[in-house]
């Protein structure tokens, strides 16, 4: 006879780590008496135990979330691209974001028999909402996938905004690694990539080299409409991406859903404010009056200085493309400048103070958003 499962984990989709996966089993062999179950899940061992009835239950979450998200949400990939070599432009950005590998369960019995089962599991560093768990699954493990919430009312449909100068990149899961050709159906220029993982990051821009894919995809100030082709049983992946033209601002990347990077400027002036306070006193009352300056010594202060943003007259498609700001673990803000290579230390971990985002309002067309972000304390001078 063989494993019986009650509850499986999908062999089909991309499994998201920080949802629950549960796998629920027993043995149909009549006569046998189960005495636990080893299950491997992609190399790390648990050992359970039944119930009663017989049979075994385990929801594979916190394994998965730990094994998948081995570098701790940051972001391990800085490019270095030759303006003359189109491949230059596209990553590996596996590390954190994908892990797949089998699991196996075996049913250990008391006369010392067993039975066991195999799956292949693939997963990504990511969540989903109950709310929105059809809209933004990703359906299959066999079609390329733009790492990033599909549009309202589509299958294959994104939305991106790209501030020239500025770096930026996005990224999506491919079962292939075949070529991937992007055609910028707007202006029908094509270029054509090779995939260097399950998970790869296409970059427009590092910062200095904003202009090179620009000249080859020839994108235009506006709406670009990117198609992406990887063979021809997949299909076809669509992103609506608009340029718009360097300005200051604040700039922030932060970890959407999928377990990839999202960008966007908070253009214009922002607010920033410094407050303080004390972190105690000690006693210091130890002369005469006559000699006495202070009879208490400050041990020193903190601080924290955070910036206050606003994006006014933002679209639909904004709103949602900067609403998965507000759950996101890891959020970035920029440092360097416009128009210069960024390295990795021209980013500087921030969180997002908290607040309400609007979701949803009847006759709305445009939002202005405002939000806070909290800088690292400032280092000050403490007994």
């Amino acid at each position: 006879m063989a494993v019986v499962f009650t509850s499986d984990v999908s062999q089909t989709t991309l499994l998201m780590a920080y949802n629950n996966q549960i796998v629920q089993f027993y043995s149909n062999t009549a006569g046998k008496v189960p005495l636990n179950a080893e299950i491997s899940i992609i190399g790390v061992t648990a050992i359970i135990y039944p119930h009663p009835n017989g049979t075994f239950y385990l929801n594979l979450k916190r394994y998965l979330a730990a094994i998948v998200n081995n570098n701790k949400f940051r972001d391990p990939v800085y490019p270095d691209i030759d303006p003359n070599d189109i491949e230059t432009y596209i990553y590996n950005a596996v590390n954190g974001t994908y892990v797949e590998g089998p699991l196996s369960i075996k049913i250990n019995f008391t006369d010392l028999t067993f039975e066991s089962a195999n799956r292949n599991i693939k997963v990504l560093n990511g969540v989903q909402q109950l709310y929105s768990q059809k809209k933004y699954e990703v359906q299959n493990d066999s079609f390329m996938q733009i790492l990033s919430p599909i549009s309202t009312g589509s299958s294959n449909q994104y939305y991106m905004k790209y501030w020239a100068g500025y770096p930026f990149e996005f990224s999506f899961y491919t079962a292939s690694i075949q070529k991937v050709e992007v055609i910028n159906e707007r202006t029908l220029s094509t270029v054509e990539m090779t995939p260097k993982g399950r998970v790869n990051s296409i970059y427009l821009c590092d910062g200095d080299t904003d202009t090179s894919i620009d000249t080859q995809l020839q994108l235009v100030n506006g709406y670009n409409k990117l198609k992406f082709v990887i063979n021809l049983t997949d299909i076809d992946q669509y992103i609506t991406l608009v340029k718009e033209e360097s300005c200051t601002g604040v700039y922030v990347k932060w970890l959407n859903n999928f377990g990839r990077w999202r960008y966007w400027l908070f253009k214009g002036e922002h607010m920033q404010s410094i407050s303080a306070k004390n972190i105690g006193e000690i006693e210091n009352d130890f002369f005469n009056l006559a000699n006495t300056v202070s009879p208490t010594m400050n041990i020193g202060k903190t601080a924290e200085a955070p910036i206050k943003v606003q994006s006014r007259n933002i679209t639909e498609s904004d709103r949602e493309l900067l609403s998965s700001i507000m759950t996101s673990p890891k959020i970035y803000m920029f440092t360097g400048v416009p128009f210069a290579k960024a390295e990795m230390n021209d980013w500087m971990e921030v969180r997002l103070k908290n607040g309400n985002f609007p979701v949803k309002e009847p006759g709305r067309t445009t939002w202005t958003i405002n939000m806070e972000f909290e800088l690292p304390s400032l280092y000050t001078q403490t007994l």
